[in-house]
């Protein structure tokens, strides 16, 4: 009978713990179920030697991980955060220490253009576009195409036309045979849209007589064609020797 009684005792004992607890779990689920961890922005890229050794010295490995977590920062956890909520110059060291582990990676300078790019606060764009413009200067095959993307960034995004202008001039600079005339034309573009006709009418005939020899006959033909509709006024097309057979 004494076995019984004590016995009784414990499982009473268990039972009542079993209910404080089952009543703290449910009074903490009630203060909690609408709380979520707070965004505290993205987190401060890692030094590059750390970073790879925390991937056993795979760079490969810490490439692809690194441009998951960055595509994934601000919607993880049930939330979504708005791209202009990101602070960008944490979001370029990433790209950055990105590009150092795979500089032949596009997925990375994509990322940039497209989805940071699309940024709804315009000038947090400035380091994205330094980015690109590093990366398109880097010399790696077709590289300079993410330096197109920084040029029509800081004209059409940002409208930054100084600067625009100074990255269609470095685009400019890399032109070589067989490369599309539009890099060299760039400048000429971004001269137009800041209403600098002239300047605009000065590149693109000194393109044509310097390096029209080498050029593709469909791009010569769209550079007088673009002189002669664009640049040039009615009574000056009629006057200008480019501009004779253009209707």
């Amino acid at each position: 009978m004494k076995l019984y009684s004590q016995t009784f005792k414990d499982h009473k004992i268990v039972f009542i713990f079993f209910l404080f607890f089952l009543i703290c779990q449910g009074f903490f689920s009630t203060k909690i179920q609408y709380e979520r961890a707070s965004w505290s922005n993205v987190p401060k890229a890692p030094a590059r030697t750390a970073y790879v050794l925390s991937f056993l010295g795979d760079e490969a490995l810490a490439h692809r991980v690194l441009s998951n977590l960055l595509q994934n920062f601000g919607g993880s956890g049930g939330r979504f955060v708005a791209i202009s909520d990101y602070d960008m110059d944490t979001v370029s060291e990433w790209l950055f220490l990105g590009n150092s582990l795979d500089p032949k990676s596009e997925y990375l300078p994509f990322l940039a253009a497209y989805f940071f790019g699309a940024s709804q606060d315009k000038e947090k764009l400035r380091p994205i576009i330094a980015y690109l413009e590093e990366v398109g200067v880097s010399g790696g095959k077709e590289k300079w195409r993410w330096l197109v993307q920084a040029v029509i960034l800081a004209r059409f995004e940002l409208e930054d036309t100084d600067l625009a202008l100074r990255l269609a001039n470095k685009l400019a600079s890399l032109w070589r045979p067989g490369m599309p005339a539009m890099m060299m034309q760039m400048p000429a573009f971004v001269q137009l849209g800041m209403g600098e006709k002239e300047a605009s009418y000065q590149i693109m005939t000194e393109l044509l007589r310097e390096e029209g020899d080498k050029m593709h006959p469909n791009e010569v033909n769209f550079m007088v064609d673009y002189i002669c509709t664009r640049l040039l006024t009615p009574t000056q097309k009629e006057s200008d020797p480019l501009c004779i057979d253009v209707p």
